[in-house]
């Protein structure tokens, strides 16, 4: 052990502090006192690999989450051993109001301004529980009960005082170091329960899983990420463990669950929590927390999920911060437990709802046997009068309909409800309050769909062989098959394969509920995700009722529409015709684990009746998922004609992030009357447009595709007519997506010599994965010696040229594509193999440390370009004025493996436009592919012409900006507008908030005649 310098004149000895005062506790002790209690008042710092030597002897920092360097809070940065390095943040003991305190702070990620590990990035302690107690109850003492106390706030300078040292934000460098914040610095659970007191049981490894479970105080402007900006918590107070299901999972975090597992207070006040955690009686959640706050004896009672985060074996308590990306502070005046379940003395319990029938979101739940839920009052004095009972369906009370056993004077009661209905989804809320006012409420989710009469289709099981199918296939049938790209499915990642069928359709084992279906022959449920933009499905199935209604099941982490298409065409061969039938709405769930129901509902949310009948294909097809969109199955009930007419639309209404080439559509279903093909109008703007209206049965079909693209950020109005007996109206708006323009002042006239220009530098002694290196590396400023090998010369035309300085970029002419890796034959991306990096390995045989800067002129169309860069580690694209004002396309600024950014940007005018892509790795491995999606959704790369990529170009001249931009509108003799601008290109639109387009033709000056346009708008758009 070393003595931390900045506090050896404290004590002469590692015992740091004295064992004086503690405030006084709110909550007396348990009988028999706590099992383990740190009191906030020692801070013995253990070198690493020593073990369990820290704070007062019983923490260990050894562990995967923790970057302590040993130093306090404070003083200046130097060098030497540990507990000498006093990077940003660290520990340090304090006194106020009579509680002896540690204090724990974490800046962010100091090594993004040049500090090196352990840098106090992440501070994580965890003492183990196996020490206290018997190591076998140890594994279970969550689920045997556990009782936490701890008392802490977050610190401000204003209530708490010093010190407290200024903010390094993880990947903020750019902004530089910015100060303690004035409202205090909190901390979110992250990385699968945890955060700032922790507790974990290990597990049994039979009936009881590990799980962890954490608390945090949390500030409102707490991220989980670098950028104080965005994601921010918008609450104060404690958070902990969302409720995600009855398994422990990995997405337990804040804002991945439920989101209800909130105690509001002002966390930068001392707070003495005392938190009762036991098995869930109810099976909702895999542990029931009851939360007593500063002594009040009426507690917050959860069903939380036990996460599945752990950087120490077996059980124990852990105290700080995980996260890197995360900056916190975080006072703690004690932490301990006692290895039961004890209630404060005094303390008001609600009632215990348990025995749930049908159990939490259970599938395929017979109507007939109705629902029940079993209740008792946990207060000895208190009973269960029937008044106290309440459930509320779907939003209505049936509470009258109960049937309760018992009576007023019973301590335990069983309610019945018989009213179900089949093929429905319901949520059902559960109240029961006591006679003393106690008041316990759960919420349920279940169906009553019946497999016998509806026809449900898996999600795995898509069409095999190029339009076959099977009908009522058992669990698995389809396993083995493989479908056909382009007619069965498509799939972007055509380098990932499933694990049930033989193609490229990302499927897996689900981590939905379990069904009967597949459990009672031993089968497995799969489902589909890894969905990315514009991938789809086709589904056939001989269906005998006329009409069906359809409900998908689905988890997503993003909401987004999921679009249902017949297809009329020939099935068994590509390029298939399709009527559209309607969109889903899906909202997020919280996480890809989290299952629930949506149905297609019309743009007045009333179911839709699809008409069907025979042989059927449906499509689903997502078109704006980015693996965020997980799929398990499909139901189709048999349904009635609707007595009013149905109306479907896309994009839907409020849609944001609307592609800028999105056509609009719509799909009328007859009620009692028939629509009128007719009488069918589009309005955009206000103004009618040339729509495509065909009939087919009963089903009208409306499309309308837009001239020229749809402006960015643009809110654009519609409003569809018809009669069907009566006049119809229906009128809604959708947003564009805010994406980047390349105006004609950006085209480049002179490019020449096909390909990129590479120029790259190595040093593996900086490994940071951010582009901060690579502008470094630009500038000369790195300060590191580049090692790039000239002769590691991969698709390049020639070795590399040296830079003058030798730490400057090493430079290679690249005439083919961007599809490289830091070994030849590598299989990463989308496009293999790949290709050597130029200049890696380098000269040290190092593949480490890489910064590189692509520069290329690109041919595009004009209309929405869609672009991808896959990576491990980080990217930045950018376009247009490179040189002055680039338009940033996409960048991931950090470390990740092998991933896919898709991103979209427009082109107003067909040219040559000049783009640069930033790449950077900091260790493991590295590799980069550059390429376009095609219309079709099939990949090419950026110069690979020869199968319908862009060309590019190593020369060209960079364009600048225009200047001193004017716009003038007058009156001439006639009457007429005269419009005269400097530079840009005239826009127009019927109404002021758009959709704009380009005026063909027009330069300035560019004359208007009124009577031909009594209502036009006018703008110049110059980037």
């Amino acid at each position: 052990m070393k003595l931390n310098p900045y506090l050896a004149a404290a004590s002469a000895c590692l015992l740091l502090g004295s064992l004086t005062s503690l405030a006084q506790p709110a909550f007396p002790p348990p009988p028999g006192g706590w099992t383990y209690i740190y009191n906030g008042n020692q801070l013995i710092v253990g070198d690493p690999g020593t073990g369990w030597t820290s704070l007062d002897g019983t923490w260990t920092h050894d562990n995967g989450s923790d970057e302590w360097d040993g130093s306090t809070i404070g003083g200046e940065f130097s060098t030497g051993g540990f507990g000498i390095g006093n990077g940003p943040g660290g520990t340090i003991l304090g006194t106020q109001g009579g509680a002896d305190y540690l204090r724990i702070q974490v800046t962010g990620d100091p090594r993004d301004y040049g500090y090196p590990d352990p840098s106090n990035r992440k501070i994580y302690f965890g003492h183990n529980i196996g020490s206290d107690i018997d190591p076998i109850k140890a594994q279970t003492i969550m689920r045997d009960g556990v009782t936490l106390t701890f008392r802490a706030r977050i610190p401000t300078l204003a209530k708490a005082g010093p010190p407290l040292d200024p903010l390094h934000r993880d990947g903020q460098q750019a902004s530089g170091v910015q100060p303690y914040p004035d409202s205090g610095d909190g901390y979110v659970t992250s990385d699968g329960g945890k955060g700032n007191f922790v507790v974990r049981e290990g597990g049994n490894g039979l009936d009881v899983p590990a799980a962890a479970i954490a608390f945090s105080l949390t500030q409102t402007n707490d991220t989980t990420g670098g950028n104080p900006a965005t994601g921010q918590a918008g609450f104060a107070g404690l958070t902990f463990n969302e409720f995600n299901g009855n398994q422990p999972s990995a997405s337990v975090n804040f804002g991945q669950g439920s989101r209800t597992n909130l105690v509001p207070f002002d966390p930068t006040e001392w707070h003495e929590l005392y938190i009762v955690l036991r098995d869930d009686p109810a099976d909702i959640g895999t542990h029931e927390a009851f939360i007593f706050l500063d002594g009040n004896v009426v507690p917050y009672v959860f069903k939380i999920t036990g996460g599945t985060g752990s950087d120490l074996p077996d059980s124990f308590l852990a105290m700080g911060g995980s996260a890197t990306p995360q900056n916190f502070a975080l006072d703690v005046d004690w932490f301990g437990y006692k290895d039961e379940a004890v209630f404060p003395p005094g303390a008001l319990l609600p009632p215990s709802i348990f025995g749930f029938v049908p159990a939490n979101r259970a599938a395929f739940h017979p109507a007939a046997s109705g629902l029940s839920f079993s209740a008792s009052a946990l207060m000895p004095t208190n009973t269960l009068p029937a008044s106290g009972f309440k459930v509320i369906l779907n939003g209505q009370d049936v509470s009258s309909q109960l049937l309760l056993t018992g009576n007023n004077n019973s301590q335990s009661r069983t309610a019945t409800f018989n009213g179900l209905q089949p093929n429905s989804v319901y949520s059902a809320i559960y109240i029961v309050t006591d006679s003393g006012g106690l008041s316990t409420t759960n919420d349920v989710s279940f169906d009553t769909f019946v497999e016998a009469t509806t026809v449900v289709v898996e999600a795995e099981d898509y069409n095999y062989g190029g339009g076959e199918f099977f009908d009522n296939p058992p669990p698995g049938l389809y396993a083995g098959t493989g479908g056909l790209q382009g007619i069965d499915f498509h799939d972007s990642t055509l380098n990932s394969f499933g694990t049930y069928r033989f193609d490229e359709v990302d499927t897996a084992t689900t981590a939905d509920v379990a069904r009967s279906k597949f459990t009672s022959v031993g089968a497995t449920d799969y489902q589909i995700g890894g969905i990315i933009a514009g991938e789809w499905l086709n589904y056939t199935r001989t269906l005998s009722s006329p009409a069906y209604q359809l409900w998908v099941r689905a988890a997503t982490t993003a909401a987004q529409p999921l679009r249902v298409d017949r297809v009329t065409g020939d099935r068994t061969q590509p390029n298939q015709t399709l009527q559209f039938v309607g969109t889903l709405d899906i909202p997020r769930t919280g996480t890809l684990n989290l299952f629930d129901y949506f149905q297609l509902k019309d743009i007045q949310g009333r179911p839709i009746s699809i008409p069907a009948g025979a042989v059927t294909t449906l499509r689903l097809t997502a078109p704006a998922a980015n693996g965020d969109l997980t799929l398990n199955y499909l139901i189709l009930v048999p349904a009635t004609a609707t007595t009013d007419s149905l109306t479907s639309v896309s994009p839907l209404p409020g849609a944001v992030a609307v592609r800028a080439d999105a056509p609009i559509e719509a799909t009328l279903y007859d009620g009692s009357t028939p629509i009128s093909a007719a009488s069918v109008k589009l309005l955009v703007g206000g103004n009618e447009v040339a729509a495509t209206v065909t009939k087919a049965g009963s089903v009208t079909s409306v499309k309308y595709t837009p001239p020229a693209i749809w402006s960015p950020a643009t809110t654009v109005t519609l409003s569809l007519i018809y009669n069907d007996g009566a006049d119809r109206t229906n009128n809604w708006s959708f947003t564009t997506a805010n994406y980047p323009v390349l105006t004609p002042n950006m085209k480049v006239t002179d490019a020449t010599t096909r390909g990129f220009v590479w120029r790259v530098h190595q040093n593996e002694a900086n490994q940071d994965a951010n582009m901060q290196k690579v502008l470094n590396a630009l500038s000369g400023a790195l300060g590191l010696p580049n090692l790039a090998d000239p002769n590691s010369q991969g698709p390049a035309s020639a070795p590399g040229t040296p830079a003058t300085p030798g730490n400057g970029m090493m430079t290679f002419n690249i005439p083919t594509v961007i599809n490289v890796g830091q070994d030849t034959f590598g299989n990463f991306g989308s496009f293999i193999p790949d290709e050597q990096m130029p200049g890696i390995p380098g000269l040290n045989f190092s593949t480490d440390g890489i910064a590189v800067e692509i520069t290329t002129f690109i041919t595009l169309p004009s209309g929405l370009i869609t672009m991808g860069v896959n990576s491990d580690d980080g990217f930045r694209t950018l376009a247009g004025f490179l040189n002055h004002t680039p338009l940033i396309l996409d960048q991931f600024d950090g470390g990740r493996s092998s991933t896919d950014s898709i991103f979209q940007f427009a082109a107003q005018e067909a040219g040559v436009y000049a783009f640069r892509t930033l790449y950077v790795e900091g260790g493991g491995n590295a590799n980069l592919e550059w390429f376009i999606v095609k219309p079709d959704g099939t990949r090419v790369l950026v110069n690979d012409t020869d199968n319908g990529g862009p060309a590019s170009f190593q020369q060209g001249t960079i364009p600048t900006p225009p200047v001193d931009v004017t716009v003038k509108a007058s009156l001439n003799a006639g009457g007429q507008v005269v419009i005269e601008w400097s530079a840009g290109t005239l826009e127009s639109a019927t109404e002021v908030g758009g959709a704009y387009s380009t005026v063909t033709g027009a330069t300035s000056p560019y004359t208007v005649n009124p009577a031909d346009a009594p209502r036009r708008y006018f703008r110049v758009r110059v980037q």
